[in-house]
């Protein structure tokens, strides 16, 4: 049998079905926080590449960056 510690610090029995509501509530907040730092991951990941294409372009192009003399 399952407890739930309320705020006062009393022990209330949880039922198997309340036991399993908590613990997949727990799992899909879990998921939610997991997908939207993956959302953070992928931008940045995508930025990476971006840059890492843009830098290839121009190493690759005859073209060629000069300072100009003053």
């Amino acid at each position: 049998m399952d407890w739930l510690v309320t705020a006062d610090g009393k022990n209330l029995p949880l039922s198997r079905t309340q036991s399993l509501l908590l613990d997949t509530s727990a799992t899909f907040e879990d998921l939610a926080t997991v997908l939207g730092d993956l959302e953070e991951v992928i931008a940045a990941s995508r930025s990476v590449v971006a840059d890492s294409r843009r830098w290839r372009r121009m190493r690759h192009s005859g073209l060629r960056a000069v300072v100009s003399e003053d």
